[in-house]
């Protein structure tokens, strides 16, 4: 469960990240995390979490919603029926707390703008 978040800030489940990170099904967090393209998420940025085939992925896109989600990832999950959703992180955060106990869900964070 996320605790609280702020810009720069993330607490999950007690403990305090202060990168962009990822969070797989299996609640393991990547810290540290970076994309190819700054700000637009690509396959290759989360190609591990994909990997694991979680019912949802949900992506933080920054305090002020500044990453967005590249339309060839959007339609590769949609094939892949992995349920994707992009919100800013205020809204992304609550949606994951509501999902994650009982669904498979990653969720990929950019703690920043």
């Amino acid at each position: 469960m996320i605790d609280s978040h702020s810009f720069g800030k993330m607490i999950i489940d007690g403990r305090q990240f202060r990168s962009d990170l990822i969070i797989f099904p299996n609640h393991q967090i990547a810290e540290n995390w970076h994309r190819h393209a700054g700000h637009l998420l690509i396959y290759e940025d989360i190609s591990d979490l994909v990997a694991e085939g979680p019912e949802y992925i949900l992506v933080g896109t920054g305090v002020g919603g500044m990453m967005r989600v590249d339309r060839e990832l959007e339609g590769l999950l949609q094939e892949l029926k992995i349920n994707l959703i992009s919100a800013r992180n205020a809204k992304a955060v609550k949606k994951y707390n509501e999902l994650h106990q009982g669904h498979q869900i990653g969720a990929c964070f950019h703690l920043t703008c």
